[in-house]
């Protein structure tokens, strides 16, 4: 589209929050579902001086900027074709559009969502949800998970994909929990470079979202009947309104740790600021963490995007850092930017730092100098994909719980399984812009049909629609598995933390295709009770679990085994099979705590810290949030954060504690081949009353592979961050002088070897 085209289309978005227009369009339509650029030819950069790519991404920006209007520099500012974009899962086209400008070459630049794959309306391959990735606690897994991401983002026409989700699961409620790398911001950290690296290996440009403080969508959402999607946000606590109160510790030590990483570590092309306030200003007008923070600090050299209507104020959002709005653009319409510059609240050098950035990231990730990407699904691998979803969903799984080693189950000509609940016949993914139509799935009836039939064994399925009826199948088994999952969706948080908190106040009645006569009763609605009578009636019940975070497990001690299978992904039914039958070992751990009730929670007894006084939200909690929390307030977890066990068994033995290397000797100890994921924790002294440390913090993991009794070493390097504290009073980063407490094993709970190190001329015996 042209600048004359822009302003039109701008100026009746701003002044009727429409995208029609009457105005013409010099930009060519292409045939449905092809990008425009793409169907027009290859030409992109052309001939300019700015074209040479001999030249740094730099000067290339500053030569391309010297020469544009000013007008045609507001035009990049805003996205375009507010009808690129709709809320509804059949999805047509781009997340979002900026036309480029011919007579400069400046492209046209198309945007997708994607934490789990892109989500464009022909489908594609749903990856396991992200926490299912962080659970396998292997970085080399998300270098793989990114490169699918990029992949798919690329073969459908994208220059840049929204991901990864770099938040932290603060609030256990909150509905997009599931696309995050859990509560630990070490492990977020450590998985954040190598998600990055992923998708932009694949000439797609990253976008780590969302920035920051960005944990609840809201509380009391009630959808109308039928409605097929969820409420843009909570009425108590909504994403669009709530102001996060926390302090610069918390926010330093816990939740800009993934966000730096993907930055200093990753080369992230870019950020989307969230919807949220952030101590008073809100994310995308917070010159704080825009500029001080990410460009300042950190040295971010991409450009900073707006999640979707998160701009209020144009000025407010120009000056302090925030480059791009990309739809509907309505506060960075041409109309809006040239009216606030006119009455001098945002200078000319602003608006040129502005659109400098996103020109240089342009340039540096070669956007000018390529062919467009085709929207053409053919060239994407999509067996490739569904593999991959598969081995990284068994990767992710966490065997919680295996008294008397029901699991593996024996694949034994005879045996008589019994498989209830409506959650195996279905594919179970979590909603909102994540959600990706998938091409093809794998049910867990379906998995385990194929892997039973291999075997012999003798499989039957009920819905669990009536206990009573289950119960009866279950007794007439050998062995009984529960499958069960939980709603969760973007849009509006968990009502509690049960299976099917949803009831009556959500949609999960829908999604979980109750009858109407049975919301009411325990025929269905209620999965815990389904379980208790399942286990009731047969002891070797085990329960398999598809769920986005974590739920109460009030059946636990009922039950000889659990599976945390999460959301899996497109292959997921085979991923599950494989892994009850034994042809995988499970070898996943918990990104999170599993608690013991709601009120044990970092937000579960304090309304203020969730869903907040409907203004703002407290993180009084600080610095200790998730496993923190349990510890330091002495609580006992249900399932510890780390926790994941194995069908073989491990030893820890022979710590070593040097300055800034710490060592241990983990060996298989039992009959079958497994990996382990060996975690160190350093408990940190207080450097000075009134300064609360976390009993002990994750500093270091490693994943080793293991032959029964083969024995490998785990090293854990250190640096002074590892040992550093923020010292809000210095503000700086600070090291302590004391003993720092060393602890490594299996979980945050299972710690085996002990040690100390001194630090910063700490005296330690």
């Amino acid at each position: 589209m042209n600048v004359p085209s822009k302003l039109c289309a701008g100026l009746l978005l701003a002044l009727l929050g429409l995208g029609l227009s009457a105005c013409g369009r010099s930009q060519p339509q292409a045939a449905a579902g092809t990008s425009p650029v793409a169907a027009a030819g290859p030409a992109r950069c052309g001939e300019h001086p700015w074209c040479d790519t001999r030249l740094s991404a730099d000067a290339r920006a500053d030569r391309l900027l010297a020469e544009m209007t000013l007008e045609e520099k507001i035009s990049l500012l805003g996205g375009d074709d507010v009808f690129a974009t709709t809320p509804l899962p059949s999805q047509t086209r781009h997340t979002g559009t900026s036309f480029g400008i011919e007579r400069l070459g400046i492209p046209t630049i198309y945007y997708a969502d994607g934490p789990h794959g892109v989500a464009q309306a022909t489908g594609g391959t749903p990856m396991p949800a992200g926490i299912a990735l962080a659970a396998s606690w292997d970085p080399r897994l998300a270098y793989r998970y990114g490169s699918v991401i990029g992949e798919q983002a690329r073969g459908r026409g994208n220059d840049v994909v929204f991901a990864p989700n770099l938040d932290l699961v603060r609030n256990p409620f909150w509905g997009r929990n599931m696309e995050t790398m859990g509560e630990d911001p070490f492990l977020a950290r450590t998985f954040a470079p190598p998600l990055v690296h992923g998708i932009q290996d694949q000439g797609v440009i990253a976008n780590a979202k969302h920035f920051v403080g960005n944990h609840q969508d809201g509380a009391l959402s009630v959808p109308p009947e039928g409605f097929p999607l969820p409420p843009l946000t909570g009425a108590v606590g909504g994403r669009f309104t709530t102001d996060v109160v926390v302090s610069e510790r918390a926010l330093r030590e816990i939740y800009l740790q993934s966000y730096e990483a993907a930055v200093k570590e990753g080369g992230v092309g870019t950020v989307m600021c969230s919807y949220n306030r952030l101590n008073g200003p809100w994310a995308c007008e917070n010159p704080f963490t825009l500029t001080q923070v990410l460009r300042e600090e950190w040295g971010f050299k991409g450009y900073v995007l707006a999640d979707y209507n998160a701009v209020h104020i144009p000025q407010a959002g120009l000056n302090a850092g925030l480059d791009f709005e990309p739809w509907p653009a309505l506060v960075y319409s041409p109309l809006v930017v040239q009216a606030v510059r006119a009455v001098a609240l945002v200078s000319d050098e602003t608006i040129n730092k502005r659109v400098r950035n996103i020109l240089r990231t342009h340039f540096a990730f070669g956007v000018f100098d390529r062919a467009a990407y085709p929207d053409d699904i053919s060239r994407i691998d999509t067996e490739g994909h569904f593999a991959a979803s598969r081995s990284i969903a068994e990767q992710g799984m966490v065997l919680m719980k295996n008294d008397g080693e029901l699991l593996p189950l024996p694949a034994r000509a005879g045996l008589k399984l019994a498989l209830i609940g409506a959650a195996a016949d279905r594919y179970n993914a979590g909603r909102g812009s994540s959600f990706v139509i998938p091409l093809k799935t794998t049910t867990l009836r379906q998995g385990l049909e194929a892997r039973a039939a291999a075997a012999g064994v003798e499989l039957r399925y009920d819905p669990g629609t009536s206990t009573s009826t289950a119960a009866a199948l279950a007794r007439e088994a050998d062995v009984v598995i529960v499958a069960v999952s939980n709603h969760m969706t973007e849009g509006h948080d968990q009502p509690c933390l049960s299976l099917d908190c949803g009831g009556l106040l959500g949609p999960l009645g829908e999604a979980l295709s109750f009858t109407p006569e049975c919301l009411l009763s325990d025929c269905a609605g209620n999965q815990d009770a389904l379980i208790a009578a399942v286990a009731a009636a047969n002891p070797k019940t085990m329960v398999v679990m598809q769920t986005g975070g974590q739920v109460l497990t009030p059946w636990r001690d009922q039950v000889p085994a659990i599976l945390e299978a999460w959301y899996p992904g497109a292959d997921g039914g085979t991923a599950m099979a494989r892994v009850l039958f034994g042809d995988v070992n499970p070898s996943g751990k918990l990104p999170i705590t599993f608690p013991r009730h709601t009120a044990d929670t970092p937000v579960g007894g304090d309304l203020l810290r969730y869903p907040g006084n409907g203004v703002q939200v407290f993180y009084t909690e600080d610095v200790l949030m998730g496993y923190r929390w349990y510890d330091a307030q002495g609580l006992e977890p249900a399932f510890p954060f780390g926790h994941g066990l194995s069908y073989t068994r491990f030893r820890y033995s022979d710590l070593q504690v040097n300055d800034r290397e710490i060592s241990a000797t983990v060996a298989n100890i039992g009959t079958r081949e497994g990996a382990e994921v060996a975690q160190l924790y350093l408990g940190l002294p207080q450097p000075a009353p009134g300064i609360v440390q976390p009993p002990h913090q994750l500093k270091g993991f490693q994943k080793v592979q293991l032959a029964p009794g083969e024995s490998a070493r785990v090293h854990f390097a250190l640096d002074a961050r590892s040992f550093a504290y923020w010292d809000e009073a210095g503000a700086r980063w600070s090291v302590a002088p004391g003993c720092y407490g060393v602890a490594v094993g299996s979980s945050s709970r299972a710690l085996p070897l002990q040690g100390v190190i001194a630090q910063a001329g700490g005296n330690c015996p």
